[in-house]
Parts: C-alpha cells; sequence; structure tokens
C-alpha cells in the first residue's frame, strides 16, 4: 500500500510522532517543513510562500501554533498556499491558541502569570507569551516565535 504523505508546517524540533495520533504511524510519511534551519526541516521557507512545492501534492497539511505567528493578512495568504499543495481529496488540521480563553486568563490571572508549565522544565506561558510570541525564545534571538 502506498503511503499517505503530510506537510508538517513549522514542525520546530517535533515530528509526526509529536503531531496527533493520526499522522503517529506507518501509514503517513512526513515532509517537515519550518523557517528555522536549526530544525532541520526537509524544506526550509515561510509558510506563507510555498512556491517550491507543487500544487495538489500531499494527502494532508499539520500546522500547530505557527499560524498565530503571522499577521491576519499574511494568515489568509499561508492557508491559502496550504490548500494550493493539498489534493482535492485531502485534509488540514490547524491548531491554533483560543483567544477567548487566552483574554478570559490574562483578565484573571494577569498577563505574565503561568497558564501552563512547559513540560521539558524549559519554564511556562503566560497570555502575553500566546498574544505575542514566547518570550524566553524571542529573548535568545529566535524571532520567528
Amino acid at each position: 500500500m502506498k503511503k499517505l504523505k503530510f506537510l508538517h508546517i513549522g514542525c520546530g524540533p517535533k515530528r509526526k510522532e509529536q503531531t496527533t495520533s493520526v499522522f503517529n504511524s506507518d501509514d503517513w510519511e512526513e515532509v517537515t517543513f519550518d523557517i528555522d534551519a536549526q530544525c532541520s526541516p526537509d524544506i526550509i521557507g515561510s509558510m506563507t510562500d510555498l512556491s517550491m512545492i507543487n500544487d495538489n501534492t500531499f494527502d494532508a497539511v499539520y500546522s500547530s501554533h505557527n499560524i498565530e505567528h503571522l499577521f491576519i493578512h499574511e494568515a489568509v495568504i499561508a492557508v491559502k498556499e496550504f490548500f494550493r499543495v493539498l489534493k482535492s481529496s485531502g485534509f488540514m488540521m490547524i491548531v491554533c491558541p483560543d483567544l477567548i480563553s487566552t483574554c478570559k486568563a490574562i483578565i484573571d490571572k494577569g498577563p505574565l502569570e503561568p497558564l501552563y508549565h512547559l513540560n521539558n522544565n524549559n519554564g511556562y506561558v503566560s497570555g502575553v507569551d500566546i498574544l505575542y510570541g514566547w518570550r524566553p525564545s524571542i529573548e535568545n534571538g529566535n524571532h520567528f516565535m
């Protein structure tokens, strides 16, 4: 049986095993895509320009916590690019923060209070981090965050 192919946009250091159970199987071949070359993706580029990828290439597109790093007009461009590289029979999974619950948490707890702790002991994420990017990563020069 031919493997299905999915484009993992904004993969960072994560691979298909850290995405979702849908892709975490031998049925799926992952192609990683990231703007940060240090993450060693298969393809380096911006999600607003997937011109190096042919139309109708992937059975699925997966993007987790990337789209919120774009300006709103760029998000529209990115989603159009996602659809362009997606086969007509394919599907897309986009995961992004819930802004209503984030704003409620900021009102209830304050903008800098931890909303959750990272499981790798790398600190926590606050409401400000969700709205404007994760501060520790940005402070270390990763302005994509």
